[in-house]
């Protein structure tokens, strides 16, 4: 009884091992798992998934130049809008801030003409200023008692009075003299 089992598992021989595979059929072995694995997966509810099984099979099916291209390609696709973005982005600013350089050299400018202006506004001002002080030290130190203005004033009013005195006695001798002293009386009696 004992002896029984150990016997026939003598009598069964394993089953023989497949033939030796080389590099292309262990290729190929894989290829066709990969395949498989591809075509099961569903590339709606398993993106992720499907794109593994993907990358595998291409992967093993084109080289690693192909690899280096896909994940190439996907940077392109993924960073491409956000490049696109940036860029636009960053015209827009180097748009802003070349109004905001022109505007602040405007207002420079502007500046610049404003001080030359005060400038010159302000030495006009300490001109007169200077004047006035000038003026002013004359008349407190330098004015004499003494003034002409008073002695000609009075000369002018005894002019003009002398004057008028004079129209009214050449109208009192037209208007009130009499004419007639001074025609002779023969031609007043001739009739001429």
């Amino acid at each position: 009884m004992g002896n029984a089992a150990p016997a026939s598992a003598k009598d069964e021989q394993p089953p023989p091992l497949p033939p030796p595979c080389d590099l292309e059929c262990q290729k190929q072995k894989d290829l066709a798992l990969l395949k498989k694995a591809l075509d099961d997966s569903d590339p709606v509810k398993d993106p992720a998934g499907y794109q593994k099984a993907r990358v595998a099979y291409m992967t093993l099916l084109n080289g690693a130049g192909w690899l280096s291209t896909e994940k190439n390609d996907i940077a392109q696709k993924d960073v491409q809008p956000i490049l696109k973005e940036y860029r636009t982005k960053y015209e827009s600013l180097k748009e802003e801030q070349s109004i905001f350089t022109k505007f602040a050299n405007s207002l420079k400018k502007q500046e610049a003409g404003e001080e030359e202006s005060n400038r010159f506004l302000n030495k006009q001002l300490e001109h007169e200023k200077d004047q006035a002080q000038i003026l002013n030290r004359l008349n407190q130190f330098g004015a004499s008692s003494f003034s002409w203005q008073p002695y000609i004033q009075w000369g002018i009013d005894i002019l003009i009075t002398i004057a008028l005195l004079y129209v009214a006695y050449l109208a009192y001798t037209k208007f009130f003299v009499s004419y007639t002293s001074t025609i002779p009386p023969e031609e007043v009696t001739n009739g001429n």
